[in-house]
């Protein structure tokens, strides 16, 4: 007795069918929108904070140390420091903010560009961009290397 597969091929057609129309991946919450990918956008006129695994810096100008993944200071403790990168990154603020214009939080539109090595803690990271948004940042940009630079 040969072995009938048709009305199986059938079923499974239309269960795929029917998966393919109703279950998209792409599919998101209506009150969620994604972010656009902004690629070889300069980061001319922007604050540049660098955060390496040993130093964290400010357009250049090293503001605290960094070991084992939190920011150091020599004896007044990381708090110090975190008041220290604030301050920092305050004063640049102002400086980039242009006249006039600002956000309902009192931001304004300073941008901040952040450099980050690939071994930085998250919760380091995450503990700068809050002093950041304290010390008057309303938008961050995060610099990445493209394939194309690497030659792939």
């Amino acid at each position: 007795m040969p072995f009938l597969i048709t009305s199986m091929l059938d079923m499974f057609t239309i269960i795929l069918l029917f998966l393919l129309n109703f279950l998209d991946p792409s599919a998101t919450d209506t009150g969620v929108e994604l972010p656009h990918a902004a690629v070889q956008t300069p980061t001319a006129g922007s604050v540049v904070l660098t955060v390496a695994t040993d130093r964290v810096a400010v357009d250049g100008v090293d503001v605290s140390a960094v070991a084992n993944g939190r920011l150091s200071g020599d004896a007044d403790g990381a708090e110090a420091a975190h008041a220290r990168v604030r301050e920092r990154l305050a004063a640049a603020a102002n400086r980039a903010r242009k006249p006039g214009e600002g956000t309902e939080l009192g931001a304004g539109n300073a941008v901040l560009s952040v450099q980050a090595d690939r071994a930085v803690p998250y919760r380091l990271l995450a503990e700068l961009l809050s002093d950041a948004r304290e010390a008057g940042f309303g938008q961050f940009r995060f610099v990445v290397v493209t394939d194309t630079a690497h030659g792939k």
